[in-house]
């Protein structure tokens, strides 16, 4: 896109500035000659000689404002605004108001048929409240043409945003793996993200290990929009590469190093980071996530709470790690912020004791249905008001 602003004054075309001359010129004259009980054809042709003299000054006033004075007012890159706008006004008029007497003054002193023209109030004071009102159109179609560019290139840009936002949304939306995968032999997963914008800064992803087990994830970037969706995409890639199956807190700190070299602390994430095999045993390691959930075939809920630093907040940085079995329908849930932080109409947020009983209401149900219930509770809670931060959910279901 051009970032070049359109600013009032722009340079005419010589064709242009030659009929406005000739135009503005004659009428002017026919002005001069009404009001000085001229009303012979000859005198108005001669009067509007007389007025082509007077609108060369004013031509001439107009290419000097353009050439010189304007680029002073509005720099390039610089749009009208406020104090300019009206100090170039007031300059322009001013100036045009004695153009139009130096020019009476010229024909006062060269013209036989206008001698004397000056001590005539009335010819004097009218031609120059047409030459003033004519600069006064002037101006404000030239800040009118000025502010529909201006606008017609803000909307262009604003439609190219939302654009390219679309498409970083298709492609953001693409990295995340399928809402529910249940092929595998030995787990089913169901996952969602729901952005608060556009794009957002929640991520999850799910990933065959080579012993056959399965690794997950669930992370929030802190922040919103473009910047927090480019961090999530590269947090995501490193957590894939940089798996170890067996030491899910060895990935993190891994991740965490890299990130905390890459962004500073100015930027990090949480997140929680699990690793299931297929006899059962499951890790974790959290990095200042929320606490993940399991909900047993039995209706008993494990709350997975556990100490660690967001990623990227320090480079040296350590994770603990969990251990615990899981039975055939065990499930284990984790969800970011944007479910716990959702708020009601009056303000209440939904907190970690609702999610806790949408989950021990459903011990029994397959993976996707535990994830549209919580999803559905949340928004259901929030009544339609728009939501704050993303809502991700990620629940994965160990099968045998």
């Amino acid at each position: 896109m051009n970032n070049r602003a359109v600013r009032p004054g722009a340079p005419r075309s010589l064709g242009h500035l030659f009929l406005i001359w000739l135009i503005n010129g004659t009428l002017g004259g026919f002005l001069i000659a009404f009001f000085h009980n001229e009303h012979t054809l000859k005198a108005y042709l001669n009067y509007a000689f007389a007025g082509l003299v007077l609108m060369f000054f004013i031509i001439g006033v107009i290419a000097f404002a353009n050439r010189f004075v304007r680029p002073r007012f509005f720099p390039q890159g610089i749009t009208f605004r406020g104090s300019a706008v009206i100090a170039y006004t007031i300059w322009f008029l001013v100036l045009t108001a004695l153009a139009t007497l130096a020019a009476f003054w010229v024909l006062d002193h060269t013209l036989v048929l206008t001698r004397g023209i000056m001590s005539n109030p009335q010819a004097v004071g009218t031609t120059l409240m047409y030459v003033l009102l004519f600069a006064a159109l002037n101006l404000i179609s030239t800040y009118a043409v000025a502010f529909y560019h201006e606008v017609h290139q803000r909307v262009r840009a604003e439609a190219k945003v939302e654009q390219e936002m679309r498409l970083a949304a298709e492609v953001q939306q693409a990295l995340l793996p399928s809402a529910s995968a249940s092929g595998r032999s030995h787990y089913a997963v169901s996952g969602t993200s729901v952005p608060s914008r556009s794009i957002g800064g929640d991520f999850f992803d799910d990933f065959e290990l080579a012993d056959g087990g399965i690794g997950f994830v669930l992370a929030d970037v802190a922040g919103k929009g473009a910047p927090a969706a480019l961090l999530a995409a590269a947090a995501q890639g490193m957590i894939r590469m940089a798996c170890v199956p067996d030491r899910p807190s060895t990935t993190l700190q891994r991740v965490n190093a890299a990130l905390a070299r890459r962004t500073g602390s100015s930027r990090f994430v949480t997140a929680f980071h699990g690793v299931l095999s297929p006899d059962g045993r499951l890790r974790t390691s959290n990095a200042g996530h929320l606490p993940a959930f399991i909900l047993r075939g039995s209706g008993e809920i494990v709350r997975l709470d556990a100490d660690g630093l967001p990623l990227g907040a320090f480079e040296d940085a350590t994770y603990e790690e969990r251990e615990t079995r899981l039975v055939a329908g065990d499930k284990i849930v984790v969800f970011s912020d944007g479910v716990t932080e959702a708020l009601s109409a009056d303000g209440q947020q939904f907190g970690l004791e609702k999610a806790e009983a949408v989950l021990a209401a459903a011990p029994r149900t397959t993976a996707v249905d535990l994830m549209a219930r919580l999803v559905t509770a949340v928004q259901g809670f929030a009544n339609g008001r728009a939501p704050e931060d993303d809502l991700t959910v990620l629940v994965v279901r160990y099968e045998g």
